[in-house]
């Protein structure tokens, strides 16, 4: 007998540990559901040099598993950071994901993690970007991976 792709020469099953979900698909979005999936708001964040913060609330249509992200930033000013959550249906935080992660800078910003976090159907994710101290403009966008139940 020779090895395959699933088995090894003597024929025993290769098993392979993996943190991604059974019967869930990978999808990298900058989005949240609307009525449409993937067709919700999307994680873009023009930040004027007026503005204190700004929250994007992305909603999501099944239970989502949320991975890693990337943060794309131009321009983001020393001070500048970004925090995320989780909060129910009636707006209450019931996760902390991210805590005044510094965003300064251009460029790609990679967050990963071993772990992955479900958002059940009905919580949202909220990604909120605080400006400086010395207000300045400066754009921001995001993509987040997650596993979502295959349909």
């Amino acid at each position: 007998m020779s090895a395959t792709p699933t088995r090894t020469d003597e024929g025993i099953p290769i098993v392979k540990t993996s943190i991604k979900p059974f019967g869930t698909t990978t999808v990298f979005t900058g989005a949240g559901d609307d009525i449409t999936t993937g067709d919700g708001a999307r994680l873009l964040f023009d930040i004027a040099d007026t503005d204190i913060s700004k929250l994007v609330t992305l909603g999501f249509n099944t239970d989502i598993h949320i991975k890693d992200s990337i943060i794309i930033r131009e321009s983001a000013p020393f001070g500048a950071y970004l925090d995320a959550y989780v909060s129910d249906a009636n707006d209450n935080i019931v996760a902390k994901i991210l805590n005044k992660v510094s965003i300064f800078g251009n460029g790609i910003l990679k967050i990963s993690s071993e772990d992955v976090m479900l958002i059940p159907s009905g919580y949202k994710l909220n990604v909120q970007i605080f400006n400086s101290s010395s207000k300045v403009a400066f754009k921001v966008a995001g993509i987040i991976q997650i596993y979502r139940v295959l349909s």
